[in-house]
């Protein structure tokens, strides 16, 4: 029995050696008897060096990245952007939050079994505990997270608005001009119902343009968001066909 439960025991002690204010940086004794004192329970460490004042500042951490996470995802789900079965894109608030509460349950069960609450699962408290694999996949998610949230800022939805534009203009005036003279060179040559090259030039005109309307929909939204002073992220469905239909409804009125 007891050796079953010396490394819960070891980081009570631990614990409870560090008191309110703790032992000092530097000063635990118990690293010397517990076990994976770097890394499966470093949190039991930093609480008797750093008193229970040090191992709250540690939750508090997590307890942040857990709110940012949080409205992270918020800011991504965008009501008027739809995928291809026609329903609200909430992959990234999904990706956002999943990675986020990953890695913050992770650091909740290490200080669960350090304080002797949990059984000793063997889970590093990331980003502090000691551990290249653990750190990799820490740093993969906040990275996933990161970029999330860069799309979904001020600055990414302007680096994307300019990404369009120049697609726009691309298509607009290379590709699309390419295609027509591809299908007039089809035409040339006699019968269209059986020209493979006319059929594959006209599928591919169709493709441009439903592209450029597609991304001229998009820039609009942004437009009219500008407009109004506020963000791509903060635009609602209901917002949008209010302010879309609203000349269309206004010029109605005035022809009847």
């Amino acid at each position: 029995g007891d050796g079953y439960s010396y490394q819960s025991v070891q980081a009570r002690i631990a614990v409870a050696k560090g008191g309110l204010m703790g032992s000092g940086p530097g000063n635990s004794t118990q690293r010397n008897f517990l076990p994976h004192p770097y890394s499966d329970f470093i949190y039991a460490i930093v609480i008797e060096e750093y008193g229970l004042g040090g191992g709250a500042f540690i939750m508090l951490l997590y307890a942040v990245i857990l709110f940012r996470v949080g409205v992270i995802g918020r800011k991504s789900m965008r009501k008027e952007v739809l995928n291809d079965r026609g329903m609200p894109d909430i992959f990234p608030a999904l990706l956002v939050v999943g990675l986020g509460l990953t890695i913050v349950l992770q650091a909740m069960i290490n200080m669960g079994v350090c304080v002797g609450l949990l059984p000793v699962t063997g889970q590093t408290l990331p980003l502090v505990s000691m551990g290249g694999t653990s750190l990799l996949f820490t740093s993969a998610a906040f990275g996933v997270i990161l970029s999330i949230a860069h799309t979904f800022s001020p600055e990414g939805e302007k680096e994307e608005s300019e990404r369009l534009e120049e697609e726009l203009n691309d298509l607009k005036t290379v590709k699309r001009p390419a295609v027509a003279l591809e299908i007039q060179e089809a035409r040339s040559h006699g019968d269209l119902s059986e020209n493979a090259e006319y059929t594959e030039a006209k599928n591919e005109e169709a493709r441009i343009n439903g592209r450029i309307m597609d991304i001229e929909q998009i820039l609009r939204v942004a437009e009219l968001a500008d407009q109004h002073g506020i963000s791509m992220t903060e635009v609602s469905l209901a917002w949008l066909l209010q302010k879309v239909t609203a000349p269309v409804v206004g010029a109605t009125k005035l022809h009847h």
